[in-house]
């Protein structure tokens, strides 16, 4: 990369560990989100058809993982749960599994338009009582389904305690719920439309539930946040949007500004590699996966550091906020820090 405008200097990566994940690379192919965070942990999910593995990625640097559980019948968006059971959102139902691997209550609703490209989402509530998913809306007098749902079911049976409309521009959406790495933590809920995306974050109380847009840049709430501070990059690449506390405008910057030229922000996940640097892939296309990553100043935005690595390649890193990430390749798992 020619770093003539970001004025960084290359930073080795050390590799600390790896682990193997059947199915974690054809999960990623059909657009299922492979990494969460949820809970006060940070979880891969790997598998195909309706067999899915669930591995919970260890706290310390040691290892990729330090546990994994694998579920039947699981077909959809999962979300591990508080008590070590399954949430699984489908096409017409959302399902609770207990940690045994039973089925403890199935929550049906109108089927998405046929092949329109919709993708629900499912993450427990802040408090862990409660599930949250997107679901169609309610049909109108042409028995179409109006605006998608954000429904709040209760953990123990599934009934339904709340529900509100989520607005955003026409077309199918693909939804991807996402915790915050604070106790307890905050629920984001990203909603990608064609070239667009929205971001709600999603609070649950007495008798209400309430989907509050975050943010003006039509970017979703990415990767690793930390503390309340989160990251934004825009779908187009052109620019990262780091948000404050209490709604604060945050700290903006320019693709233009602080990389070579042509150079964009890339990837799903750019976030918190500690509590003073950001990790970011950057490339020339969005739609053509590049293996730069630099590290990004937390207060100023501003290229830190040009990461190096020893013979592998991986277009989105994905920054545990520790110091340490992880590169995934193929079904394997790969977990780095600086040299």
């Amino acid at each position: 990369m020619d770093r003539s405008r970001t004025a960084v200097g290359p930073r080795t990566a050390e590799l600390l560990a790896e682990d193997e994940l059947p199915g974690l690379h054809a999960r990623a192919r059909r657009g299922l989100d492979v990494f969460l965070i949820r809970h006060g942990a940070r979880w891969l999910v790997a598998g195909e058809a309706d067999r899915v593995t669930v591995g919970r990625i260890a706290p310390d640097g040691s290892r990729v993982l330090a546990s994994r559980t694998t579920w039947e019948g699981a077909e959809g968006s999962v979300s591990p749960l508080p008590d070590g059971g399954l949430a699984v959102a489908g096409a017409t139902t959302v399902r609770a599994f207990d940690a045994e691997g039973r089925v403890r209550w199935t929550y049906p609703f109108q089927p998405w338009p046929a092949e329109d490209g919709h993708g629900t989402s499912c993450a427990a509530d802040a408090t862990g009582r409660c599930l949250l998913a997107v679901t169609t809306g309610l049909l109108d007098e042409d028995g179409c389904p109006g605006a998608d749902l954000c429904v709040a079911l209760d953990l123990r049976d599934g009934s339904r305690v709340a529900a509100t409309e989520l607005q955003r521009p026409p077309g199918p959406a693909r939804y991807f719920f996402q915790h915050s790495l604070t106790a307890p933590p905050r629920v984001f809920l990203n909603a990608l439309t064609g070239e667009t995306c929205g971001t709600w974050e999603i609070a649950l109380g007495e008798g209400f539930l309430r989907a509050a847009p975050l943010g003006d840049d039509d970017g979703p709430i990415a990767g690793s946040a930390l503390g309340e501070a989160t990251a934004e990059p825009a779908p187009d690449g052109r620019r990262l949007t780091l948000h404050t506390p209490g709604g604060a405008k945050g700290i903006r910057t320019d693709a233009g500004d602080v990389l070579p030229q042509g150079l964009r922000f890339l990837g799903r996940h750019p976030g918190f590699l500690d509590d003073r640097r950001l990790l970011v892939a950057v490339g020339r296309d969005p739609d053509r996966p590049s293996d730069h990553h630099l590290l990004l100043d937390a207060t100023t935005l501003r290229p830190a550091g040009e990461l190096r690595y020893p013979g592998t390649e991986c277009p989105d890193p994905l920054p545990l906020g520790d110091g340490t990430w992880l590169t995934l390749h193929g079904d394997v798992a790969r977990r780095w820090t600086l040299n």
